[in-house]
């Protein structure tokens, strides 16, 4: 499995990407974000970042890349889960924002 995560200043271009993948994302969870439009989610975790001075990297992203044959057979809570797990062994609390997409316009 083909995994990867960075910590940075996210951009608005990447979080409307990251919801859209031409036009294919599905968006499997979120979490403390109001907001269901990519671009209003990156106005939140902006806003919600800039509160605390201390923050410079506020996004954490990545992506999770089973191979095909597990891929094609693992449903979204699967996938879900498996998200979760991984955020929560680098820290994911409840007090987090979270949103994961599943994207589909790749094998």
């Amino acid at each position: 499995m083909n995994n990867s995560a960075t910590t940075r200043r996210i951009s608005k271009i990447a979080i409307e990407y990251n919801g859209n993948d031409k036009g294919t994302a599905e968006c499997i969870y979120s979490n403390n974000l109001l907001s269901t439009m990519p671009e209003e989610r990156f106005e939140e975790m902006k806003i919600v970042a800039e509160r605390n001075p201390n923050v410079k990297k506020w996004a954490l992203t990545g992506y999770i890349s089973p191979a095909k044959e597990i891929g094609d057979i693992l449903t979204n809570d699967e996938l879900k889960e498996l998200a979760i797990k991984s955020l929560k062994d680098v820290g994911l609390t409840e007090n987090n924002q979270v949103v994961l997409d599943v994207h589909n316009s790749t094998k």
